[in-house]
């Protein structure tokens, strides 16, 4: 893990990008950026690099999700909790654990970044772990969106079925509930 994150460093510091830099490279210094925090365990720090809109509307849907699960709800969501914080207490409850062990073995490395528009950059990555003596390779995108003035990565369509699916729990619950 310490080897990915010493990697992505090298890597944003080699192409001299920065979040708030236009075009590709400033997309690619965002996501690395929230990658190698993320690695480190820096959830916080992650999260502050992900669209404040976004989470804002996550940690709503954790509520929401929280709610409708009641005692089996997988965290503690305080009332008033801000939604940083809500997001944190759901992404280090998913990396507890076997994930939580398999993240310190995550190597990964950028592929390149499709520009969608000025605004919208997909960042393709090649990544790789170990999980119960097994090693897992993905290629995944994350998605960026430049807001004016920096980068921010972006749940993008991963939010949208995130909400589908609490819509859908709920609508369940619904008709749970008018059946009795």
């Amino acid at each position: 893990m310490r080897a990915l994150a010493l990697g992505l460093v090298m890597a944003a510091s080699a192409t001299a990008q920065t979040a708030t830099t236009p075009g590709a490279g400033g997309a690619e210094a965002a996501v690395l950026g929230y990658i190698e925090r993320f690695g480190r365990g820096d959830i916080a720090g992650a999260i502050a690099r992900i669209d404040p809109a976004e989470v804002r509307e996550f940690a709503s849907l954790l509520v929401r999700f929280n709610e409708q699960m009641g005692e089996f709800s997988m965290i503690e969501i305080p009332k008033g909790q801000a939604p940083a914080k809500t997001v944190a207490g759901f992404m280090e409850t998913v990396m507890d654990g076997e994930f939580g062990d398999a993240m310190d073995t995550l190597e990964g490395a950028v592929i390149g970044t499709v520009m969608e528009s000025d605004t919208l950059a997909h960042v393709v990555g090649r990544s790789s772990f170990s999980l119960m003596g097994s090693t897992v390779g993905a290629v995944s995108v994350t998605t960026a969106r430049w807001d004016g003035s920096r980068w921010w990565v972006s749940f993008g369509e991963k939010l949208t079925a995130f909400r589908q699916g609490i819509e859908l729990a709920v609508e369940a619950e619904m008709e749970d509930v008018s059946v009795e």
